[in-house]
């Protein structure tokens, strides 16, 4: 993706050179003792209420790096494929989540 990443200082979105290496960190990980990192969004959804400019701007940048992620570690699952999805939403938010933040 060639647009600037949005203004997010929590959330580390550059793209991974290497997800399978955060993969493998994530799959040894005690996930018992630390937590489990997640990407977590909330919305207003109350009528009239403004979304914020960022929420777009986060979702593409999130959703590349889900697409780019998939290619890299299951290039041969299905689009519905359970398993590889959570492999890679794993490694997403070991990455790019505020706990993980580009391990």
């Amino acid at each position: 993706m060639s647009d600037p990443l949005p203004e997010l200082p929590d959330l580390p979105l550059a793209e991974l050179p290497d997800p399978r290496a955060v993969e493998e960190r994530a799959n040894a990980r005690a996930l018992h003792a630390e937590g489990i990192p997640m990407v977590l969004a909330v919305e207003d959804l109350r009528p009239g209420a403004a979304a914020p400019t960022s929420r777009d701007a986060l979702g593409e940048v999130l959703a590349d790096r889900l697409e780019t992620y998939r290619a890299a570690l299951r290039p041969d699952a299905a689009d519905d494929d359970e398993l590889a999805v959570h492999d890679v939403v794993v490694v997403l938010a070991n990455a790019h989540g505020p706990v993980g933040g580009g391990t």
